[in-house]
């Protein structure tokens, strides 16, 4: 079938090649349209304090802690705030690094 080794071998990189190119693919539309994934919705349960911990109630009425960092994106109502800015009762979303542990954004609505 292959007239030399050389032949074989370009055949079979060529073959391993297209298989990594489609699995990389497929996991960045997987990444992509599993984005929820690296979200937290909820309401803001109370106040931000010092401490950067945000308490969330989640739709389920879970409530999950996180640490804010101050390399996070911090928005409300659309504007730069800072976290002292944010209420009680708070529509608020959390988003995560590829991690899924570190918040990178963190921004809420309220009135």
């Amino acid at each position: 079938m292959f007239q030399n080794r050389r032949n074989f071998v370009v055949v079979l990189l060529a073959l391993v090649a297209s298989v990594f190119s489609a699995s990389a693919m497929q996991s960045s539309k997987a990444f992509a349209g599993n984005n929820k994934a690296l979200r937290l919705e909820g309401r803001l349960v109370s106040k931000i304090g010092a401490d950067r911990i945000a308490s969330v109630r989640k739709t389920n009425g879970q409530i999950v802690s996180i640490f804010i960092p101050t390399t996070a994106k911090v928005e409300r109502n659309d504007f730069k705030a800072a976290l002292t800015a944010f209420k009680v009762n708070d529509a608020v979303q959390a988003r995560f690094a590829a991690n899924g542990t570190t918040v990178i954004k963190f921004e809420g609505v309220g009135p």
